[in-house]
């Protein structure tokens, strides 16, 4: 074992406490953005009812602002995109939107992420005419920012 890997691992594991996801490096994915994008789908696969039906499409990370306080360089980033899966009645929902909010941090020449939460929108009866619903919100403010580049 390599002296530094009991530090690094000490380290993820501080940083990792609490989320849905663990930090990871970059390995088994052509680049952090696709390692990402995969780590969010999965966030909103485990709430779908039939997770192996769903078809994702115009999935985009976006960057959120810079976190401030922690001793890392580190940033919010927001996966958005459409999710279309079946439902419980065993037809396809028709596409919804999705938001997963994620951050990246620089640590060891390495970019690691963390995933936090997914919200997937829901049909709402309850939002009067000309009013946004809490996830348009979400949505509108987080989808619509810098998209991270392909190269990550």
């Amino acid at each position: 074992m390599k002296p530094g890997s009991v530090m690094a691992g000490v380290v993820l594991l501080a940083l990792g406490c609490g989320t849905l996801g663990l930090f990871a490096a970059a390995g088994a994915f052509d680049t952090f953005k696709e390692q990402a994008i995969s780590s969010a789908e999965k966030a909103v696969l485990s709430q779908l009812k039939d997770p192996s039906s769903a078809d994702f499409q115009d999935v985009s990370l976006v960057y959120g602002p810079p976190l401030d306080g922690g001793p890392l360089p580190s940033r919010e980033m927001y996966t958005c995109g459409w999710v279309n899966a079946r439902n419980g009645f065993g037809a396809m929902a028709g596409k919804t939107r999705f938001v997963v909010r994620q951050d990246a941090t620089k640590w060891n020449g390495k970019t690691l992420y963390s995933t936090y939460d997914a919200t997937i929108e829901e049909p709402s009866s309850d939002v009067e005419a000309g009013e946004q619903s809490s996830f348009d919100i979400v949505y509108w403010r987080n989808c619509r920012g810098q998209l991270v580049p392909d190269d990550g």
